[in-house]
């Protein structure tokens, strides 16, 4: 039976290791050529102008030669490249181009002093623009909104911005009247809450921002309440109505921040005159006071009697 030999093995795996250091630490040194993508952005643009995007590439192919070390660096931390097209972009249309010597010495400023850059590609760009029909819309949000039990939403839940600017062609333009949000569904909320939200975009045209925010307020609420007589309405002349029993009890909900400008001047419990047949009469509740959000009485119905 033939034994395993661990120490032969362990040996061997060192003197494995050793090379593979060695090999990854000499090709770290030694300086080559490699391709590395660079990520490019454009500033410069005004909101209104159009661009043929498909002839912008948001990448540039960069061949390099340098010591392998620094190769690997570019090809963790992509370079980034940022090039203005301000300066080109006049008139209502035209053609962009940005040249190779402008392409490469923005290159080799982005990469490191050892690094000799060798090609690009593409080697320059071109791209036609156009000046764009620009409106000012209104932004509508849809959706659900739905405060926690004992909570309420103070006001109409606000956006910002409620107007944003949309560009297109005229003829396009024309037939947008309203921004509309993607679908939002809020819950539970008990607290000020604020998302954003974002916008659907009509075919054939560019809205200037991709998102709106919506504010939603909420507040707690309590209840207060009030013994208030009860007035009954469209009595005939010469007649008179006694209710059993002549006061109610009406309980208002009011936001807690509101307790103090709710009174019982706010509120009238009331019924209508009977008609012919009626045993007793149904009492409601009437407020103007905005700070109200809801109200009940008791009781809802009295006898009565008519006097002559």
């Amino acid at each position: 039976m033939n034994e395993t030999h661990w120490g032969d093995i362990l040996t061997f795996l060192f003197f494995v290791l050793l090379a593979t250091a060695l090999w990854y630490g000499h090709a770290l040194q030694s300086v080559r050529n490699a391709t590395i993508p660079v990520i490019v952005s454009y500033t410069g643009v005004p909101e209104n102008v159009g661009l043929e995007r498909n002839r912008l590439p948001d990448t540039l192919l960069v061949d390099v030669r340098d010591a392998g070390y620094r190769l690997h660096t570019y090809r963790k931390e992509r370079p980034q490249l940022t090039i203005d097209l301000g300066n080109q972009i006049h008139g209502d249309k035209g053609t962009i181009r940005i040249s190779s010597d402008i392409i490469r010495r923005g290159i080799t400023d982005i990469l490191q002093g050892t690094s000799k850059l060798q090609s690009v590609t593409p080697e320059q760009i071109v791209c036609n623009y156009y000046r764009q029909e620009e409106r000012l819309l209104p932004v509508e949000w849809a959706g659900n909104v739905q405060p926690a039990a004992e909570y309420y939403i103070v006001g109409k839940p606000e956006l910002s911005p409620e107007y944003v600017k949309v560009y297109g062609r005229k003829d396009i333009v024309d037939t947008v009247s309203i921004i509309r949000t993607e679908l939002v569904a809020l819950s539970q909320l008990k607290d000020t809450t604020t998302v954003q939200i974002a916008l659907q975009t009509p075919q054939g045209v560019r809205v200037g921002r991709d998102s709106v925010s919506l504010k939603v307020v909420t507040e707690r609420f309590t209840e207060k309440a009030f013994v208030v007589p009860i007035v009954v309405q469209n009595v005939p002349e010469g007649e008179c109505v006694r209710l059993f029993p002549q006061e109610a009890e009406v309980t208002v909900q009011v936001g807690m921040s509101r307790f103090a400008d709710v009174s019982a001047d706010d509120v009238v419990a009331q019924c209508d005159f009977p008609t012919k047949g009626e045993e007793t009469l149904e009492v409601n509740v009437k407020y103007t006071n905005p700070y109200i959000l809801n109200a009940r009485v008791y009781p809802n119905e009295v006898e009565f009697i008519v006097e002559r």
